[in-house]
């Protein structure tokens, strides 16, 4: 069975082309005067890419869900590492000093 990553994976690179192809169909809708290429590109997109995009982005929010709820980090882990972070973070302001705005933005945190 192909794990959830690749489907992912895939249905992003299925999306990136009717992406494209949505915007190729547009394009030529805005350069074109022909009607008979302007409703052929009209129905195209409503019968034909909205379709099929809307179909895999329901697919990827779902395996994007099911994937995070497998992969959750419980919030002790978060919480440490989010503080290994700011540490860090702290350690790298008093080794380099950085500018009075970056450090006011840094502690707001």
């Amino acid at each position: 069975m192909i794990s959830i990553q690749k489907q992912l994976s895939n249905l992003e690179k299925l999306l990136e082309l009717d992406y494209e192809k949505l915007q190729l169909h547009r394009e030529e809708l805005s350069i074109s005067s022909n009607p008979n290429i302007i409703n052929e590109m009209n129905q195209r997109i409503k019968h034909e890419i909205m379709p099929r995009i809307r179909e895999n982005e329901a697919e990827y929010w779902s395996l994007l869900r099911q994937f995070l709820n497998e992969n959750e980090i419980p919030e002790s882990d978060a919480q440490a590492a989010i503080t290994t972070v700011i540490q860090n973070a702290d350690e790298i302001v008093r080794l380099q000093p950085v500018s009075d705005e970056i450090s006011r933005n840094f502690k707001k945190f």
